[in-house]
């Protein structure tokens, strides 16, 4: 276990803080892990998508110390638990190996639904989501002279027009800058900064200059019957490069879910490569 753990993860929107020994859920309630659980899900952590096997694993939990592959099965099947990976995907077993932790795959949308869609209007919630996925690069400490990430989530476009597709994007952008704005490994441009930007042409290397961030996000959602098409792009507003995009089609109780990963894989691409944060 090296320094690089004193970190934070979101998996399947469950945040786990390295650091402070804890996991909690959407709502800030803490997961309990028994201690010998947690240094398993650490130690995966720290070698997530390489295939870990059991006696490595149980030399580093509990070294010196004989203990039956019952242990180790109860461990996964704890952290499995916690993060809510019924289906296998986050922590997956290779027979007669070894646990790989895969998460650099987009999360299940397993977000309660929370857009309730009527003949007349479309409410929007509001909920909590964790935002980091795997910070794979080094983490950002909290100094005076560091200089933090920034990033500008510019107003989704409404592709038709129709007055409930425009309060889909409005209500899109605004969660995804409130998932991203909860940790501070990072800056988010406040939404009343770049609302003025809706319905508007805008090239990221300008609005990077005027809003003072390095990256944007952009992106589109288009409604149809009951599916929707979201887009989204992660640009470099230094050289205007697309450093990721991504696109969903999805029935439009999905619509938390997409925000979520686009929040989470955002996260993600600012801590996984190190030289996009100098």
């Amino acid at each position: 276990m090296d320094s690089r753990a004193a970190r934070t993860f979101a998996i399947n929107g469950v945040i786990v803080d390295v650091a402070g020994g804890f996991v909690r859920d959407r709502e800030g309630r803490e997961i309990a892990l028994r201690p010998q659980a947690f240094d398993l899900l650490k130690y995966l952590l720290e070698n997530a998508g390489r295939l870990v096997t059991k006696d490595e694993l149980m030399q580093a939990v509990w070294p010196g110390v004989f203990v039956t592959d019952d242990s180790l099965v109860q461990c996964v099947r704890d952290i499995r638990r916690a993060l809510h990976d019924e289906s296998q995907s986050v922590l997956k077993a290779v027979p007669k190996r070894g646990y790989r932790l895969a998460i650099v795959a987009a999360d299940p949308p397993s977000a309660p639904v929370r857009w309730r869609w009527t003949a007349a209007t479309v409410a929007l919630g509001l909920l909590a989501a964790g935002a980091v996925w795997l910070f794979m690069g080094l983490a950002i400490e909290k100094r005076s002279d560091t200089v933090l990430p920034s990033v500008a989530v510019l107003p989704f476009q409404a592709i038709g027009g129709e007055a409930s597709v425009q309060r889909l994007a409005g209500g899109l952008t605004e969660d995804i800058i409130t998932d991203l704005a909860r940790f501070p490994e990072f800056r988010v441009i406040a939404h009343n900064s770049t609302e003025v930007y809706e319905g508007k042409p805008a090239n990221p290397t300008e609005v990077g200059a005027a809003l003072g961030a390095g990256f944007v996000v952009e992106g589109s959602i288009q409604r149809q019957a009951d599916r929707v098409r979201v887009t989204a792009q992660f640009i470099d507003a230094k050289t205007g490069n697309h450093l990721w995009s991504n696109r969903w089609d999805r029935p439009d109780r999905d619509l938390f879910a997409i925000q979520t990963e686009i929040a989470e894989q955002v996260s993600n691409l600012l801590f996984l490569s190190p030289h996009l944060i100098q």
